[in-house]
């Protein structure tokens, strides 16, 4: 059950101990003890994820400690400029990647500008985390907000030193913009980041980032299952390892594949629009679906700025509560995620900006699991402490409550219009909030029907 709100509407909930964040912050241990920091690679692949591998390096001889290394980011030739490549003289799908075959130890460059031409001093490494490459994938929409796209997180644990993580594109264009939109983000469990969540965009064959394990850093006591490994097996597009591949502990405990469900994209997100502080809607399994797990979402809000987020969650409907004459629709949620997040704002018919939403870092997101046996609805009620959030009028004409559909199966139950769905789950249309936090809303004024979620949801 989620903490009660003690506050004004202006304040947010005390979250406590059962934030996730709070989860992932853990303390700094003793920088002389065999201790490490925990890290993640997160990934969201192009159309052509089989062009794409990376590779995570620990460096030796650049700066002893970890504490006297400039991180920095160098690439063969980074470029935020549309492509414009003439790929008619080959098939582009067809393409083959030619692979070096490498061992555990290599001869790396640290470049100090951002052309390929640049002097190196050569410096010896081994890899402790690598992945790639992945699978081609059809993509009908190529846009920010497609459903279509794949996420990689990798996670591990670095002792104090320099690394450096390399991504890959064999055919020179990175993994943004024309053939999708591929990101990429290196992080700190304990919230540092080293790279945001941002544009793969970037000319030549590889994109470098240098950095440092501090000891500030340290925030995890070492053991088998969190020490580094060599890394040089794959998961494949499916998060699966290849039946010939050989079996790394590394790869197969750290490493999950997501797959994306956009409620919502291109012209849908520029029509039929109202905003709220907040939203409750509904999830449930497809029938022929035991079990998945949602481990992220995206928001479309209505700002460029920095603003509050959480997200909460409750195994049934929102719909439900014990009391119809004094409801209390919080009850029984707990929370999934709060922070802080930058809108990508509101798009419109006539706009030339790209559409996009705002992403929830996955560090940031503990995940709910869906089980066909016994929580096959979720309800969810995600919310701003400001009226950012942008939000989809159901197409018909009814907006009281009275009006509520029902999805065709289990009517008793299900009390809404199905707003998308995919193979493994619906989502429902619900009502936006009117203001925040949720205990101070009165129904009759502050909530509006048949109103549905206009994002992302990462699920697996």
């Amino acid at each position: 059950q989620g903490p009660s709100y003690q506050t004004a509407a202006s304040s947010p909930p005390d979250f406590n101990s059962t934030s996730p964040s709070s989860v992932a912050s853990r303390n700094s241990v003793d920088p002389n003890s065999d201790s490490c920091a925990a890290f993640s690679v997160q990934l969201i692949l192009d159309q052509f994820g089989n062009e794409t591998r990376w590779e995570l390096w620990h460096l030796d001889g650049l700066g002893g400690d970890g504490d006297d290394v400039e991180e920095m980011l160098v690439s063969d030739q980074q470029s935020r400029r549309f492509l414009r490549h003439d790929y008619s003289q080959f098939n582009r799908r067809n393409h083959r990647d030619v692979l070096i075959s490498s061992t555990t130890t290599m001869k790396l460059s640290r470049r100090r500008t951002t052309t390929s031409t640049s002097s190196s001093t050569a410096t010896s490494g081994t890899i402790v985390l690598s992945g790639g490459p992945y699978t081609f994938r059809e993509m009908s929409d190529r846009g920010a907000t497609s459903d279509q796209y794949q996420m990689i997180q990798a996670d591990t644990c670095l002792e104090r030193g320099d690394y450096q993580f390399v991504v890959y594109d064999t055919v020179g264009d990175g993994i943004c913009c024309y053939y999708g939109h591929g990101k990429y983000a290196l992080h700190f469990t304990n919230g540092r980041e080293i790279r945001p969540l941002s544009s793969g965009s970037f000319l030549g064959q590889r994109q470098e980032t240098i950095f440092q394990v501090r000891s500030d850093d340290l925030d995890t006591v070492m053991s088998e299952r969190t020490r580094p490994q060599d890394a040089t097996s794959n998961v494949d597009g499916d998060g699966q390892k290849d039946a010939d591949e050989p079996e790394s502990p590394q790869e197969s405990e750290s490493t999950i594949s997501l797959s994306s469900f956009a409620t919502a994209s291109g012209v849908d997100l520029t029509l039929g629009l109202n905003k709220a502080y907040g939203i409750l809607f509904n999830l449930k399994l497809n029938p022929d679906v035991s079990s998945l797990s949602i481990a992220g979402m995206d928001l479309y809000l209505d700002t460029t700025s920095h603003v509050h987020y959480e997200v909460w969650a409750k195994p049934g409907l929102w719909q439900t509560v014990d009391d119809e004459a004094n409801p209390n629709y919080m009850k029984d949620f707990y929370p999934v995620s709060h922070g802080t997040i930058q809108g990508k704002g509101l798009c419109t018919p006539t706009s030339t900006k790209t559409c996009d939403f705002a992403t929830i870092p996955i560090r940031d997101f503990q995940k709910v699991a869906m089980l066909a046996a016994n929580i096959k609805r979720l309800a969810v009620y995600v919310t701003l402490d400001s009226d950012d959030l942008i939000v989809k009028d159901h197409p018909g004409d009814g907006s009281e409550e009275g009006d509520l559909f029902n999805d065709g199966e289990d009517e008793a139950m299900d009390h809404s219009l199905v707003q998308a769905s995919n193979p493994a789950f619906r989502v429902f249309y619900g009502a936006s909030v009117l203001t925040y936090p949720l205990q101070v809303a009165d129904p009759a004024t502050d909530f509006r029907y048949n109103k549905g979620f206009l994002g992302r949801i990462w699920y697996r």
